[in-house]
């Protein structure tokens, strides 16, 4: 059972027809609702707005980039977007390095049927940061309400809890 109700919208990066359908046969047969824009190179990825995205799927090893390019523009650009990286050539330590650049997971090509479900947790994680970001920002916000308050009065403000204290 899937927790995303809505359409997920995928960016894909990938210059292999043949790996692109393999992706979307995979997807096809979870209960995940996607659609899902596939670029096939550098040009086009560069130009791509990647705030229409829920989520990008990209290759290691494309013609002309590279996965961890593509990780480190994708975090300059949408610090919050969730990235897996596919790969069929990924080692352990390299697979490492891409998630300490900013990968929220990989997957092998030769296990693509788990593309589903780390799709649902990696987008499940970027909407609890997204909430915690939120959250982070209100109560700077409120702090400096505060402070204004505080820093203007003249007269002496007391802060009591709810239990009077």
């Amino acid at each position: 059972m899937t927790i995303w109700k809505e359409k997920v919208r995928i960016l894909h990066l990938e210059d292999s027809a043949d790996d692109v359908e393999l992706l979307k046969i995979a997807l096809r047969k979870s209960s995940l609702n996607v659609e899902i824009d596939d670029l096939a190179n550098k040009d086009e990825f560069l130009t791509a707005d990647l705030s229409d995205y829920d989520l990008i799927i990209t290759d290691y090893n494309l013609r002309d980039y590279d996965g961890l390019s593509a990780i480190k523009y994708i975090r300059l650009k949408q610090p919050l977007l969730p990235v897996i990286l596919i790969s069929g050539t990924v080692g352990e330590e390299l697979a490492a390095d891409l998630l300490r650049a900013g990968a929220n997971d990989f997957v092998l090509k030769s296990n693509l049927k788990k593309t589903s479900i780390v799709i649902e947790r990696v987008l499940h994680e970027a909407s609890i940061a997204r909430e915690k970001q939120r959250f982070q920002k209100e109560l700077v916000e409120k702090n400096l309400i505060l402070d204004t308050i505080f820093d203007t009065s003249g007269d002496q403000i007391f802060l009591k809890d709810a239990d009077g204290k």
